[in-house]
């Protein structure tokens, strides 16, 4: 299983450099896209805290 893993992140990183090299010339657009997921995750985390939070309270 190791060794499956690690094929999967190196096939990964392959996909993500080329992603990049591909972005250069509009790097704002994957920034954006890169932002618009990262506040995708934050906001699912903060429903989870306040969530637990709301439940710890009661």
């Amino acid at each position: 299983m190791a060794e499956r893993q690690s094929h999967e992140r190196r096939h990964c990183n392959l996909l993500n450099s080329k992603k990049h090299k591909a972005v250069e010339g509009g790097a704002a657009k994957g920034v954006n896209a890169v932002m618009a997921r990262i506040t995708k995750a934050g906001r699912l985390a903060r429903v989870i805290q306040e969530c637990a939070r709301g439940k710890g309270k009661k």
